[in-house]
């Protein structure tokens, strides 16, 4: 996975990962040895410029004998992302994506709703909001190339 600016959820991340593997007295190449990952996504991890998986974070968590801590950490980050489980990975792709493909049978395509239509859609404001802030990755530098269906808009 590309690495990307990162965020303060994973700055924290990698903030407390850092603290926990110098608390146990292990260089980032012997934590990597141990899970196995390479040196560097430790590092990217710890700098937060990737955002791993819960499934790491327990590797993790098992490497350093830390109980749940990772876990732990990985889920406040999940829950200030303000994105169901199940899509809290999309945003990150989609913002680093080069093509975006999307076909719709029943809804706008996020990056294309108004802020209107979303109200319509979602009652919390936090969630308003970060439907909304998705649509950033079209005012890049290099925006995405786009590929749309809407044949059921």
């Amino acid at each position: 996975m590309p690495s990307r600016k990162p965020t303060r959820q994973t700055i924290a991340f990698g903030i407390a990962l850092a603290g926990l593997r110098e608390d146990a007295g292990l260089s980032r190449l012997e934590l990597a040895k141990r899970i196995p990952v390479t040196r560097s996504y430790i590092g990217q991890v710890e700098t937060g410029t990737t955002r791993c998986t819960k499934e790491f974070a327990a590797e993790l968590d098992k490497a350093l004998e830390s109980g749940t801590e990772m876990q732990d950490a990985w889920d406040d980050i999940l829950k200030s992302t303000r994105y169901p489980p199940w899509f809290a990975d999309y945003p990150l792709a989609e913002g680093t994506a080069s093509l975006l493909r999307a076909f719709e049978t029943m809804f706008v395509y996020g990056l294309f709703q108004t802020p209107a239509y979303v109200r319509a859609l979602l009652q919390d404001e936090n969630a308003i909001e970060a439907r909304l802030r998705r649509q950033e990755v079209l005012q890049r530098e290099n925006p995405p190339m786009l590929s749309l269906d809407p044949r059921g808009w």
